[in-house]
């Protein structure tokens, strides 16, 4: 169930080796720290095709993950690089501020604008955890080439199974994925009115299992 969507995000991981790598050094404005950047999908392909540094200042470009504040706003404004930015689901890219962006839009802007769902950065993730699990019911999905430039976490304490009990079953073929719940739904920006009151209806219909930063009912 999950091998399609797997060996589409590998196949889409392949960048040409640059002849040599350009020093870059970018300043993020995100959730948390610079360490935990490493986990993020941008930094496996920043670090692939340059001499990648994360700088606090001097800085030559700066990526901004979802402003969603006027003083955000007002702090990108002052930054005389490059701004790139990541929106997430629900919001528009302000490309007389950005010079770059990534966002959910279905949209083409030439080289200013990539598509990026949240659910792609989500594979990238599971692809991480399948390679940090020795115990992992799927095959090992990063060649060497690729694992040579993505941030990889130490091997967990925990089993698969323990972490990841509903994945590790259906990929053992231990349980029968039409036996699942009625529907899903994942939802990370409150700021969608006729998409809440859709959710709300549909939960009255029948229980409904709800993840994301939005709506959930799994803590996730």
């Amino acid at each position: 169930m999950f091998a399609p969507l797997l060996d589409a995000f590998i196949e889409s991981t392949h960048l040409p080796h640059p002849i040599q790598k350009k020093p870059l050094a970018l300043g993020i404005k995100w959730y948390a720290d610079h360490e935990s950047f490493k986990w993020c999908l941008f930094y496996d392909i920043l670090s692939h095709q340059y001499d990648l540094t994360l700088e606090s200042e001097n800085y030559t470009c700066f990526l901004s993950v979802h402003h969603r504040s006027l003083e955000d706003l007002a702090f990108i404004l002052k930054i005389p690089t490059k701004r790139l930015v990541y929106m997430g689901e629900n919001e528009r890219i302000d490309f007389n501020v950005y010079d770059f962006g990534m966002g959910f839009d279905d949209l083409e802007f030439g080289e200013r604008y990539l598509r990026l769902p949240l659910y792609y950065q989500a594979l990238c993730s599971l692809a991480k955890q399948i390679n940090a699990y020795s115990n992992s019911p799927f095959q090992s999905v990063l060649t060497a080439d690729i694992s040579s430039h993505i941030y990889l976490p130490h091997h967990p304490q925990d089993p698969f199974c323990t972490t990841y009990p509903q994945i590790d079953g259906l990929a053992r073929e231990q349980s029968d994925p039409l036996k699942r719940g009625f529907a899903s739904f994942v939802a990370s920006n409150p700021n969608a009115p006729v998409r809440n009151a859709f959710y709300q209806e549909l939960k009255h219909y029948h229980p409904v299992a709800g993840g994301g930063g939005y709506l959930t009912r799994s803590g996730i």
